[in-house]
């Protein structure tokens, strides 16, 4: 039988393993450095939990985010809105059968409340694994073919919005200006939509984008934090401000780097060498993106976030 999943991860435990060393990576949480094992970091209880959607939800996204989706996309995102939004149904039926012996049932729908999200997640995992083992390999060689550009950009953007931070974020922007509107439930189906409609914008410019492999030859290494994807266009803009331009930088271990990026800059650079200052700046622009934790496999860059003057 399927077991129910709780503990949601929303940075893939797969990807932190470059940090870790038997399953245990360095965290720095609230000034505290901590040792954890994978399981417990980056994760929140519940958090693709599927969540009930007023009417008045369901359309807000079909009129303002899915009517305004590219023509060929708008399908899909239909079938998976419907998909989010069996919840009330499902919990009615729950209701009806609470006081029978109908245990299978009854399972099959706490499954379906729990893991339906997470195993969205779990095949972007599928899709971008084999793209990040060639990473880590320093291959990008598959970014060249229309496949494997289409891919991984999917799963670069799938990794960027389904972060506590990014969901915190748009909650936070939505709660002002749209009091009616549930975003935490919401935000379930919309981060997909978004992070397929991203894609599908670059896939569209395809010819405009490369993806550059960075290599850290300092003795500093690189950092990652619960938000890995990161556009370097937003950092020197105001946080309620949306970039007009975009390169999606993507740490993969403590020694190699990818950023996706337009080909006009580094123009004919497809590897670029950081020395210690740009690895320095870069894990800065990192930890002032993360939300709550930080990740290194060496305790010592983490003491000196926290303690600069040693």
């Amino acid at each position: 039988m399927t077991n129910k999943k709780r503990r949601h991860h929303y940075v893939w435990r797969k990807y932190l393993r470059a940090w870790s060393e038997d399953e245990k990576i360095f965290c720095l949480r609230d000034k505290k450095i901590f040792n954890p094992n994978l399981m417990g970091v980056a994760q929140k209880r519940d958090f693709y939990k599927l969540n009930e959607l007023s009417r008045e939800d369901i359309s807000f996204i079909n009129e303002l985010v899915i009517r305004n989706s590219p023509k060929e996309l708008v399908d899909g995102h239909e079938n998976l809105l419907n998909n989010f939004s069996y919840v009330r149904e499902l919990k009615e039926l729950l209701s009806d059968i609470s006081n029978t012996n109908d245990e299978e049932t009854k399972h099959v729908i706490d499954l379906y409340l729990h893991n339906y999200e997470e195993e969205l997640h779990s095949n972007a995992e599928n899709v971008g694994g084999k793209y990040l083992d060639e990473l880590l390999n320093g291959n990008t060689d598959f970014f060249s073919t229309t496949t494997g550009f289409s891919e991984f950009i999917f799963f670069l953007n799938v990794q960027y919005f389904r972060t506590k931070k990014i969901k915190e974020s748009v909650v936070n922007a939505f709660a002002l200006n749209q009091p009616l509107i549930n975003m935490e439930g919401c935000w379930n189906v919309l981060s997909h939509i978004f992070a397929t409609n991203a894609a599908h914008s670059f896939c569209l410019d395809r010819e405009k984008y490369k993806l550059v492999l960075i290599n850290n030859q300092s003795e500093l290494e690189f950092i990652t934090s619960d938000q890995p994807v990161i556009n370097v266009f937003s950092l020197s803009i105001p946080k309620n401000q949306a970039p007009e331009r975009c390169a999606l930088y993507y740490p993969v271990s403590p020694k190699l780097a990818v950023l996706f990026i337009e080909k006009r800059y580094f123009e004919g650079e497809y590897e670029l060498t950081f020395d210690e200052r740009s690895v320095r700046g870069h894990n800065d622009a990192i930890i002032n993106s993360s939300l709550e934790q930080v990740f290194a496999s060496d305790k010592l860059i983490l003491e000196e976030i926290c303690f600069p003057s040693k």
